[in-house]
């Protein structure tokens, strides 16, 4: 079999995902090592999915992190939270964000500019796919293959990252719509074990909206070209000839 990406295994056919828990986080976390079964024997499939785990996981370590920062706010006392200091933790959390969206991006950029095979092959994540980008955009996969096609290595990189940035942001608007704060709740009581449930509310929708601002600010940066504005990144651009595959 070839060389398997980083962090991804094989059992009887099955791929894992086998992800290293930090110095700094293991003894909180309680071991040394995630893995986690992708539940699938597809390797694109498998990548695509080890993508999404790693920054699942990525994020659980984040959050740990957090916590132990944010204990100096914690009290044993069952009242209510001042809202300052659970504002100060969504802030706090938003700028560890930010700050994750840029190291990933730079670790990405140093592995494919590094070894350029191994990124086209999806080693360093998958690359995406039509079924990705849903039936109502299909232009920006036929842009995106067109990058592909071109082989320009910073281009691709450039639209990787904002496609990624842009379906989290989508991820989080969807979330905050529909009110479905679970993931931000179970972080909440991660940051401050023990919260009142009307607090834990109030911290998981303040972390909502700074990660939101966060993301949002990252995607003006580049000049509104963030996720939310792809649907005009092929607009005023010629199409592709149909005889590009």
């Amino acid at each position: 079999m070839a060389n398997l990406p980083e962090r991804l295994m094989v059992r009887n056919g099955t791929y894992y995902a086998r992800i290293w828990v930090p110095t700094d986080v293991a003894p909180i976390y309680g071991r040394q090592l995630v893995v986690s079964s992708l539940r699938t024997k597809d390797l694109k499939t498998a990548k695509s999915r080890l993508a999404r785990k790693s920054v699942e996981v990525e994020d659980t370590f984040d959050a740990i992190r957090l916590s132990a920062a944010a204990s100096s706010y914690h009290t044993e006392s069952p009242g209510p939270v001042d809202r300052s200091r659970l504002v100060a933790i969504a802030r706090q959390y938003a700028a560890a964000t930010g700050d994750r969206e840029f190291a990933e991006r730079a670790e990405l950029f140093s592995k494919a500019t590094k070894d350029p095979g191994r990124f086209w092959k999806g080693e360093f994540g998958a690359l995406p796919a039509p079924a990705d980008f849903g039936h109502g955009d299909q232009d920006g996969y036929t842009y995106f293959d067109h990058l592909v096609g071109e082989g320009d290595l910073e281009k691709v990189l450039g639209f990787i990252n904002r496609f990624r940035l842009g379906r989290r942001i989508s991820d989080l608007q969807s979330m905050k719509a529909i009110g479905n704060l679970s993931e931000f709740a179970a972080l909440a009581d991660q940051l401050l074990p023990g919260l009142r449930r009307p607090d834990a509310i109030v911290l998981a929708r303040l972390l909502i909206d700074e990660e939101l601002s966060a993301l949002r600010a990252v995607a003006n940066g580049e000049g509104g070209r963030g996720g939310e504005a792809r649907a005009t990144e092929t607009s005023g651009r010629p199409r592709r000839d149909s005889r590009i595959s």
